[in-house]
């Protein structure tokens, strides 16, 4: 709840800078790149996001022991549910 609330806090803020920024008194350029800020604002975040993304998959590194281990806990569990007779044999 903490979460949203702070969420809740930086957006009316921003909302509230934004409505402020929309009634000051600047060229209509200006005016334009302000009305298109929230737009801007959510595709910068997108692009961030997706770099960071990107960033996470080509620095993935392999671990082939740890796949080792998961398939030993799955098989260990698949003969307990066996012997339990939760799951069929084969």
């Amino acid at each position: 709840m903490r979460r949203i609330a702070k969420l809740l806090g930086w957006a009316v803020g921003l909302l509230a800078v934004w409505l402020a920024a929309l009634q000051l008194e600047v060229s209509r350029r200006t005016h334009i790149l302000i009305l298109l800020a929230p737009v801007i604002s959510v595709a910068a975040f997108g692009v961030y996001s997706v770099v960071l993304l990107l960033y996470g998959v080509l620095t993935f590194s392999d671990r082939p022991e740890e796949g080792r281990a998961l398939k030993q806990d799955v098989d260990r569990a698949r003969r307990d549910l066996t012997a339990k007779g939760i799951l069929e044999p084969g």
